[in-house]
């Protein structure tokens, strides 16, 4: 049961991502495109050992530690030796504010 959760999961996610990839003339099948599942931080790590620059999003945490970066931003930023630019979301509303 969890296993179709997880494929269904990923279908949507899949087909939300060519979604917007669209919009710039890419896809998932692309040869510079990776979609994958799985934990974000060891998958991201895979993927930017020769990157100059990391553009991550950051929303995952509450409080006064998630007003800076998130969770798998956090874990990237700890183990990378590239540089990391942390993006917040339109709209994010800090809570120190």
């Amino acid at each position: 049961m969890v296993d179709l959760l997880v494929s269904n999961q990923e279908k949507l996610h899949n087909v939300e991502l060519n979604t917007l990839l669209g919009n710039f003339g890419l896809s998932t099948e692309d040869d510079d495109v990776n979609f994958a599942c799985g934990d974000a931080a060891p998958l991201v790590l895979e993927f930017i050992r020769s990157a100059d620059l990391i553009v991550t999003g950051t929303i995952g945490r509450v409080g006064i530690p998630g007003s800076f970066i998130g969770n798998t931003a956090e874990e990237v930023l700890r183990v990378s030796d590239s540089s990391i630019l942390a993006v917040k979301p339109d709209g994010h509303i800090s809570p120190l504010a």
